[in-house]
């Protein structure tokens, strides 16, 4: 049985045990228990690992659903804050954007093309999607943002991402420097955000 057949068939066997559902995050910690241990424990503790677990698991989540789907078992209401299965009869409204989800979750090698760069991007735009409004800053606001992460144009989001990063490194309140660089460097490094 390949792990995908395995995983999909423990997941099988976790919703229909969970008639309210299941949180993404919960069902990932009951996947890495005895008796299905088929997560790895170390499966959330970087961004690569987290979206490899996180993308695997819903791909295994919308292929149950297709194949239920097929065989007139069910349906999934597969939502990260709550994955369910729906009560017979019952199904989810015509929505583009959950044929969307489907489509890029089914896809695998979405996957396998996401690299470090790309899985930085898609969170940018994922985050700048559900917070408020990008705020237009000021050209001062940016020359002293740059004067503080000591950049300069052009630079990628990940060029700017490792400037903080050592930026912050030097300047943590940890290792020696105080509360309010910290704070500074936080607020160089979102304003610079916007203009990647």
């Amino acid at each position: 049985m390949t792990a995908l057949a395995t995983l999909t068939r423990y997941l099988e066997g976790i919703l229909l045990s969970e008639p309210d559902g299941i949180s993404e995050y919960a069902l990932i910690r009951r996947l890495q228990q005895a008796p299905y241990q088929c997560i790895p424990n170390n499966a959330l503790h970087s961004q690569d690992a987290m979206f490899h677990c996180h993308f695997t698991l819903f791909h295994a989540l919308y292929a149950l659903d297709a194949r239920w789907q097929a065989q007139g078992l069910g349906q999934l209401d597969i939502i990260a804050t709550c994955i369910r299965v729906l009560e017979p009869g019952q199904t989810l409204p015509d929505d583009p954007s959950r044929a969307k989800m489907r489509a890029y979750y089914l896809d695998i090698s979405n996957l396998d093309a996401m690299d470090s760069d790309s899985l930085d991007e898609l969170l940018r735009r994922f985050w700048s999607g559900i917070a408020a409004p990008p705020v237009a800053h000021s050209a001062e606001d940016i020359a002293r943002a740059r004067q503080l992460l000591k950049v300069s144009q052009p630079y990628t989001a990940r060029q700017l991402k490792q400037c903080y990063r050592q930026r912050m490194h030097q300047c943590h309140p940890d290792k020696g420097g105080c509360v309010e660089e910290a704070q500074r460097l936080q607020w160089a490094y979102q304003v610079l955000l916007t203009e990647c």
